[in-house]
């Protein structure tokens, strides 16, 4: 529904639980405590309502977090089209409703193994976003807190550098390439030390040949990983961004820009490969430079908040140019002091990884005790 047409009725209670009943999110549920104030619900949810006496709510939710239920999803969605499940078939999923007392003792052990988890991810990013902050800090420069803005200004010597962009970001765009433009590292443009969308050579590549593949989905958030696909180069060869090992690749589109979907290609299993058109490819054309700590800097969040103001296009489509790289302020200390703040960075990864990857093993194995439980084992 739209949010100005709701009326009431519309309005969530604490302990509704809410099913999404269509698209890519088909299956997956909401539970409702209050605690972010008064809220309606979506049209491609369906709200459901419990007697309480007969069984606890957060009960219901955490029994949609088990594998029988995801099961159950998979195997009633009608897949053709957009994947759907209506409100009959929610209340046709069979469930084991053991006493009150045994219900509310596994909701407590849940939310104590949801709220372990949650903590652990909480401090593994913490971690990492302290370290990254780090980065900018050590020079000195410190960003200003974003701020939506109707309108902004800018020297006209910036606008004959990278044209006029009036948004809500464009204030934050030229606030944060000013400070680092005044920063004693700054060392010019970017495109005066990496190659943007350069031509990459096909020569010796044939219908057979072995070439690594990337699409959107297949690179993490922020972390520099990227899961790798080996196709033919006949499947490959039209309709994809052509990208060589070494080269960095910067996506462009919203939402994938502003959630950091950016990757080295240091460990591709080919020498050439493609992705997506949604991508910037970056290429060193300067020994100057270290491409990992180019990384850090681009996958900033100041950075890629700024990188907003330069969005053009519809607004589900849009995209930033490459002007915005272009013309990227380059703080540039020298090499080994690159190598260092990047070689921080990238340890902070692994430490967030090995964490993540521990808080959702346990989390699995919580999930897993639930049904035993319910089982009775």
């Amino acid at each position: 529904m739209a949010a100005e047409s709701y009326s009431s009725k519309h309005l969530l209670c604490p302990n509704d639980i809410l099913f999404a009943r269509t698209g890519g999110t088909v299956g997956k549920t909401y539970f409702y405590d209050g605690k972010i104030g008064e809220a309606v619900f979506a049209g491609y949810c369906i709200r459901f309502r419990f007697d309480k006496s007969k069984v606890i709510p957060k009960f219901v939710y955490w029994y949609t977090k088990t594998d029988t239920y995801q099961k159950w999803v998979n195997g009633i969605q009608r897949p053709a089209g957009q994947p759907n499940i209506n409100k009959e078939e929610y209340k046709s999923f069979e469930i084991i409703l053991p006493s009150i007392m045994i219900q509310q003792k596994l909701v407590d052990y849940m939310d104590a193994a949801d709220f372990s988890r949650k903590d652990k991810l909480y401090h593994a990013d913490d971690i990492l976003d302290q370290t990254k902050n780090n980065v900018f800090e050590t020079f000195g420069i410190h960003f200003e807190e974003y701020v939506p803005t109707l309108y902004s200004f800018t020297k006209l010597k910036n606008l004959l550098e990278i044209g006029i962009y009036c948004n809500p970001h464009s204030d934050y765009l030229n606030s944060a390439f000013s400070h680092l433009r005044e920063n004693e590292f700054y060392a010019g443009a970017l495109e005066d030390f990496v190659e943007i969308n350069p031509t990459t050579s096909r020569e010796g590549l044939h219908d057979s040949t072995s070439v690594s593949f990337v699409p959107m989905p297949a690179v993490e958030e922020k972390t520099n990983n990227v899961i790798y696909e080996v196709k033919r180069y006949k499947k490959v060869k039209t309709g994809f961004t052509i990208f060589q090992k070494d080269d960095l690749l910067w996506a462009k589109i919203t939402p994938c820009m502003q959630n950091g979907k950016s990757f080295i290609a240091s460990n591709m299993p080919t020498q050439i490969g493609f992705g997506s058109t949604e991508f910037h490819v970056l290429r060193k054309k300067d020994e100057r430079i270290y491409m990992p700590y180019l990384w850090v800097l681009l996958s900033d969040s100041h950075i890629l908040e700024a990188a907003q103001g330069m969005f053009s296009g519809s607004a589900g489509q849009q995209r930033v140019s490459d002007a915005f790289l272009k013309k990227f302020p380059m703080i540039l200390p020298p090499i080994e002091r690159q190598k260092k703040l990047a070689d921080d960075v990238i340890d902070a990864l692994e430490i967030n990884r090995i964490t993540r990857k521990q808080a959702e093993q346990e989390w699995r194995a919580a999930k897993e005790q639930f049904e035993r439980e319910l089982l009775g084992e």
